[in-house]
């Protein structure tokens, strides 16, 4: 365990998630051409995602299980759903406000979960890679 600036620990995948969104996703959602929203809009503080969850997210796309198809947008590979990892509110406002959206977070995670632990699901529902290849 690393320790934060307030002498807590934390949680190394937690860490190396929000280093991903910061540097990586913010920026690719942000940009986008059909976006063109200020990062500076972006609220930290709604950044609630569990240790588990973080570590569970960053298993299933480190595997290749879910791969950003475009502009921060999500998929995996026996799906037709794109999840997005942000969520805008008020057009009105400058910035743009933009919010963490859990529910893709926790989506994606349990993904990597219930790979392990739930026995009557296929293997290969949540396994496989973009190419078709299995992973797990």
């Amino acid at each position: 365990m690393a320790v934060n600036d307030k002498g807590g620990d934390v949680d190394l995948n937690q860490a190396e998630s929000t280093r991903w969104l910061h540097r990586e996703w913010l920026p690719t959602y942000c940009i986008d051409a059909k976006r063109q929203y200020d990062p500076d809009g972006f609220k930290p503080e709604s950044i609630k995602v569990t240790s588990d969850d973080a570590r569970d997210f960053m298993r299933v796309l480190d595997a290749g299980v879910v791969w950003d198809i475009g502009g921060c947008r999500f998929r995996a590979h026996r799906s037709s759903c794109r999840e997005s990892l942000f969520w805008e509110g008020s057009k009105a406002k400058t910035p743009r406000s933009i919010t963490l959206f859990m529910e893709p977070v926790v989506t994606i995670a349990w993904m990597a979960s219930s790979t392990w632990t739930t026995a009557g699901q296929p293997r290969t529902w949540a396994c496989s890679r973009r190419d078709g290849s299995l992973t797990w």
